[in-house]
């Protein structure tokens, strides 16, 4: 379990931004909330189609939804890197940024090279 006031303060010491409190949550949240809706789109749009597949285990529905929603999250961590240098949040040359969402979004320090690979090539495809 990440310390909430921990990513709020190392916001601040990276970007030397003082509205930590209010956009780190604010982030998470909205992260989040786009997480939950693109997955049930993908899933009920999916099950409207084709119906539920009563041979799935539940097990296997279990893995399946942590790994869809964990590649959600990373392709919005490349995303939202990348929007916050578009639109002038980050420079070009951080380097910060994305494991310190990574950390918050997936709760892991330091980032896999699988994630980190998926990642980038997410960003590469912009």
């Amino acid at each position: 379990m990440i310390d909430p006031e921990q990513m709020v303060q190392e916001f601040a010491e990276h970007s030397g931004r003082a509205d930590g409190p209010q956009a780190v949550p604010s982030l998470a949240s909205g992260l989040g909330l786009l997480d939950d809706l693109l997955y049930f789109r993908l899933h009920d749009d999916v099950e409207k189609v084709f119906g539920a597949d009563s041979m799935l285990m539940p097990v296997s529905e279990v893995k399946t939804r942590q790994r869809t929603k964990c590649e959600i999250e990373l392709y919005q961590i490349a995303e939202s890197a990348a929007a916050a240098r578009e639109f002038g949040y980050l420079p070009a040359e951080e380097t910060w940024y994305v494991p310190w969402l990574a950390k918050l979004r997936l709760e892991q320090s330091p980032l896999g090279p699988k994630h980190r690979e998926r990642i980038e090539r997410y960003l590469a495809t912009r």
